[in-house]
């Protein structure tokens, strides 16, 4: 039967839309083309019916006088706030869609002020605010929700007010009264589309859709019409005691939530109360008697139990506590969740710290705590209005996690919540800010405005700018006029980021991104298309800004052939045709074709079997350069190259990897043509770094074998994609959006995770392995946290998971003394730091920094003569502070060492430089911490302790700060030397003989690893020849037998390690220094 009641919905859409589809004259809905009327507006075709003193069910009469199949009902949300509380209307004059229901399980307030009502529950977000709509596309919007149009008395007694899109002040469509013509259910006041007439059917005309248990379910008559079908507003069409309220003992049909709707699944475990009868009463009650008719005494809170002893105390009553999920609770009661001493809607008193008490949420617009960081699990994600969220992640569907300091409002929520907690809502337009004014809500959230620039707009949220109330993707509403709001962006939206060349940061500007006013305004190949309204932009989604010009890929052009005519050649990006590279233009290819091949970067299909100039990202980019060993001078293919047919189609020890459609190919990036071969590296295979069968390197069998010269780069590998030190070997293990291989041949079931950033090291406990912990520096929407890879004592590669999800912009971080990881958030105000330990599982939001923020790396010092130890952050920020946080003692002493950075009460201090004297202090003031920073070393970055040495690099100074922590002193040198010029950031120390401090190097285009001796003499470790792209996540396994790090924009992971056998802290040949 569910199945059969989602499907008759799906009818009654489908016939709708036909409908809809018709010319007003045959569609049988409406047929009058009057004049559009706004709400209050005098017109001789709007009568208003009502005044301020006279409203709801007295003009019942009159306005089934008034109301044809040509004019509907329109209402005021909230009495008095309108220009006029009622006005009939033309049909098809667009006004706000207001839907009811009496179906408890959709989720819905009940927010109705009269006892006239029935119990009735409305909303206007359904989801989506619709404010321009025909009394048609009202009634089809209703119908997808599983409800129908209000009736007057609803929308008077103001049923639906404050359910999210603010359309308190305007006039919203009526159902249709009695005997009135109609299409479905949902159109009438009373529920019953009867052979295309409203009619009543033993139940109220005040708008309750319930049908009388003494009568046959509607679908069983034969006098109704199939498209007249009731849309499933009630659970079942089995007869209760009780015709308003499903039994609590059954299951709710989980097909009466609408397709998309966030709304949570009603719990389904029984009421501990007495079973209602199932008996049908003659007639049903508007009101169940089970309500009281006074407002119950609030209860204090008690603690009654805990982990369901003693038994005789469950489940628990409302108000009571230790619960730890709702089964704990009585009948409808839910377990309210707290951290500390949050107020328990319904109950007096603050309770035990951190207990958990059930307690009644009748309104489930009532802002209500179901857990926090993803605990209990059964309560994420979480439903409308319900906390604690950290992002968008941690709520259902389309719900957006609306952060807070202290209680401000959440839209379409009642209450003020927990201060500082954090709630699940629609994604409707908010105005929450204006040029940093009301600065704590800065930057700015998913759907908040104003914003001015991107960087107004938290983690990877794009600043969509507006003349008007164009419609912002992925939001609903219209907003404030001209302002700009916070936004997700796809690849395909058109979005103004700048115009005339401001701001100067936006230029130039992305795939369909705008107002451009030539081609020199977009990036790369990119064109400008030029609009004079809201013509379709080729290759993007949307109809953008009138007359605003966007960027966007070029299309197929035929420009001639075989150097004819000449002015045409070389050619440019996408023109055709050509016969090879010297066709082409400077830094562009001839991508060959023998049909129809998309071309990367260009639009279009081109002419049958005609080749095309085009750019090709990077050498691992999947790119056709021939077919059937032709053209000849191509052959043999290079790297990610195809169409091959067989290995001896490949240079050197690359093999052809057969396809049949889109299969990923190890070691290439893209998708390439479908069904198309491409040459790829089947040696070295991610496992060959020493597995279970090969073992670690046999160190050379001389007085100590050392063959690495640190410095001396002459070792090509991975295909000349990297530049090796001698003495040096590596393997790539995978790249973003590949399944991981491991050693015993078979892949991980998690894909590997994009931008891979900071990494570290975690020893396995019990078995001689270990695990590489990566931070994913990308939104909580596409991933974002940290995934680790799992190996075993050999080094082989025996899984992958992703351990932390729903953070934003992992980009650094650190290891712990009890081997842990933390990760840091570069999210604005947002960003924090969370603990991983990837052996447990375990994550938690940490307190190492006092605030939000640009978080980087993190270090420890547990040799701190005066305390257990202290925890240091940096931060890449202008002025962002070097954090020193000493937790309190008691922290140390629990005997769970994830306690000590959770545990409150603990010290900050901020690192405070004095150039006069090179003396160094740590300021409680974190002011004196951002004024130093912002002189001396701004966007701090890499950060490591040891012996009580502090060093972390500035990389816009590009310089390596040494701290003394014994001494009080501090020293700088430039990081600047030979190839290594570009921003220092992350580093990673290898103990032993050689005291080498390793750096990664942030962006460019010769991005490497570089070591600093002892002497302060710098060389190269590794270059990456084939990559212009920020090298992260350097990190040493636990004997230093291999090193790891990763290129970020295509998130490719290496494993490197000596020839000799020896660790990279062992003895070394000599080391062959940049020059200076």
């Amino acid at each position: 039967m569910a199945f059969l009641s989602k499907f008759r919905r799906y009818v009654i859409l489908l016939q709708l839309a036909a409908v809809a589809l018709l010319p007003p004259s045959q569609n049988g809905l409406v047929v009058h083309a009057a004049s559009h009327i706004r709400g209050g507006a005098t017109a001789s075709n709007g009568h208003n019916i009502l005044d301020d003193s006279h409203a709801g069910i007295d003009a019942s009469e009159e306005e089934r006088r008034l109301q044809t199949a040509e004019n509907r009902m329109l209402y005021c949300g909230a009495p008095g706030r309108c220009s006029e509380n009622t006005l009939v209307a033309p049909a098809d004059q667009p006004n706000a869609v207001r839907c009811c229901t009496t179906d408890k399980s959709l989720g819905w307030p009940d927010k109705c002020i009269s006892s006239r009502t029935p119990i009735v529950y409305g909303e206007s977000n359904v989801p989506g605010c619709y404010n321009d709509k025909t009394f048609s596309e009202a009634v089809v919007i209703c119908t997808a929700a599983g409800a129908r149009l209000c009736n007057g008395d609803e929308l008077v007694d103001r049923c639906t007010r404050g359910t999210g899109c603010g359309f308190n002040k305007v006039l919203s469509w009526g159902c249709s009264a009695d005997s009135l013509s109609c299409q479905v259910d949902a159109e009438c006041c009373n529920g019953n589309c009867v052979g295309g007439t409203c009619t009543a059917v033993g139940g109220p005309v005040t708008g309750s859709p319930a049908k009388s248990p003494t009568a046959s379910p509607v679908t069983d008559s034969p006098t109704k019409s199939p498209v007249a079908s009731p849309v499933t507003g009630s659970p079942t069409t089995t007869p209760t005691g009780n015709p308003s309220k499903q039994p609590s003992t059954s299951p709710i049909n989980p097909t009466n939530v609408p397709v998309g709707s966030p709304s949570k699944a009603p719990s389904t475990k029984p009421v501990s109360s007495a079973s209602p009868s199932t008996s049908p009463s003659d007639q049903p009650s508007k009101v169940p008697t089970s309500i009281p008719s006074s407002a119950p005494t609030s209860k204090a809170l008690v603690i009654a139990g805990n982990n369901g002893s003693p038994v005789e105390a469950f489940p628990l009553a409302e108000c009571q506590g230790d619960c730890d999920n709702d089964g704990d609770c009585q009948g409808e009661l839910l377990c309210y969740q707290r951290t500390g001493t949050e107020q328990v809607p319904g109950c007096t008193g603050l309770g035990v710290s951190a207990k958990d008490y059930c307690a009644s949420r009748s309104d489930t617009s009532l802002l209500f705590l179901r857990g926090d960081n993803g605990s209990p699990g059964a309560n994420f994600p979480l439903g409308l209005c319900e906390g604690d969220c950290d992002s968008n992640s941690d709520c259902q569907g389309t719900l957006i996690c609306k952060q807070r300091t202290e209680v401000e409002e959440v839209l379409g929520c009642n209450g003020e919540g927990a201060s500082g907690e954090d709630y699940c809502r629609y994604p409707v337009l908010e105005l929450v800010g204006n040029n940093g004014w009301s600065g704590s809500d800065f930057p700015l959230r998913d759907c908040e405005g104003d914003c001015d620039n991107d960087s107004e707009c938290a983690g990877s949220l794009r600043c969509f700018a507006r003349d008007g109330t164009e419609a912002v993707p992925g939001c609903d509403g219209a907003g404030n006029s001209a302002t700009d709001y916070c936004a997700v962006k796809s690849a395909t939206d058109l979005w103004i980021v700048g115009d005339e060349g401001l701001p100067a940061g936006a230029f130039p500007l992305g795939v369909c991104e705008g107002d451009c006013d030539s081609n020199f305004d977009c990036e790369g190949t990119l064109i400008c298309e030029q609009r004079g309204g809201v013509e379709l932009v080729p290759g993007c989604s949307g109809l953008g800004t009138s007359a605003k010009d966007y960027c966007r890929y070029p299309s197929l052009t035929y420009a001639g052939n075989n150097n004819s005519p000449v002015e045409n050649f070389p050619l440019s990006v996408c023109e055709g045709d050509c016969d090879n590279d010297g066709d082409c233009e400077s830094l562009l290819q001839c991508f060959q074709r023998t049909a129809f091949e998309p071309v990367p970067g260009c639009l279009g299909a081109g002419t049958f079997g005609r080749d095309y100039c085009a750019s090709r990202p990077t050498a691992n980019t999947l790119f056709l350069k021939g077919d059937n060993r032709l053209p000849s001078a191509n052959f043999p293919l290079k790297l990610c190259e195809g169409d091959c047919d067989s290995n001896a189609d490949c240079v050197g020890t690359l093999a052809c990897f057969q396809r049949t459609g889109d299969e990923v190919i190890p070691g290439c990036d893209g998708a390439g043509t479908s069904g198309e071969d491409y040459c790829y590296p089947i040696s070295p295979q991610p496992t060959t770094s020493p597995t279970l069968e090969a073992g670690k390197p046999t160190p050379s069998p001389n007085d100590f074998g050392a063959t690495y010269v640190p410095g001396d780069l002459s070792v090509p590998c991975d295909n000349g994609m990297l530049t090796l030190s001698k003495g040096m070997n590596c393997a790539k293990l995978t790249s973003v959006g590949q399944p991981v291989q491991l050693s015993n041949g078979s892949f991980s079931s998690q894909t590997w995770h994009s931008r891979a950033d900071g990494a570290g090291v975690i020893p396995h406990p019990t078995d001689g392995g270990w695990y590489y912990v990566s931070n994913s520096e990308t939104s909580s929407s596409d991933g974002g946290g940290a995934g680790s890879l799992c190996f075993d004592a050999n080094g082989g590669v025996i899984g992958y998971e992703q351990t932390l999800t729903g953070t934003t912009d992992n980009c650094g971080g650190g290891k712990t003394y009890w081997n842990t990881w933390v990760t840091c958030e570069e999210d604005g105000s947002l960003g924090h730091c969370h603990e991983v330990d990837p052996f447990t599982g375990y994550t938690k939001k940490v307190n190492v920094v006092a605030q939000g923020g640009n978080y980087e790396s993190f270090a420890y010092d547990n040799t701190d003569p005066d305390v257990e130890a202290r925890f240091f952050t940096t931060e890449d920020s202008s002025n962002g502070a070097l954090t020193r946080y000493t937790p309190h003692p008691n922290a140390f002493g629990t005997g769970n060492p994830y306690d000590i950075l959770s545990s409150a009460n603990g010290v900050y201090n901020y690192l405070v430089l004095n150039t006069a004297d090179g003396t160094f202090s740590w300021s409680p003031n974190i002011a004196d911490g951002e004024i130093s920073a912002s002189a001396l070393f701004p966007n701090s970055e890499g950060i490591d302790v040891h012996n009580r040495i502090l060093n972390f690099v500035s990389k816009v100074k590009k310089e390596l700060f040494t701290l003394d922590l014994d001494a009080g002193t501090w020293t700088k040198t430039s990081t600047v030397s030979g190839a290594f010029n570009l921003q220092p950031d992350q580093l990673a120390r290898i103990m032993g003989d050689s005291e080498v401090l390793y750096f990664c190097e942030d962006g460019g285009s010769a991005c490497d690893i570089h070591g600093r001796d002892s002497t302060g003499q710098y060389f190269t470790i590794v270059r990456g020849d084939g990559y212009s792209t920020e090298t992260t996540g350097l990190a040493f396994s636990p004997d230093n037998q291999f090193m790891y790090m990763a290129f970020q924009g295509n998130s490719n992971v290496y494993s490197f390690w000596r020839e000799d056998g020896l660790p990279f802290n062992g003895v070394v040949a000599y080391t062959k220094y940049h020059a200076t």
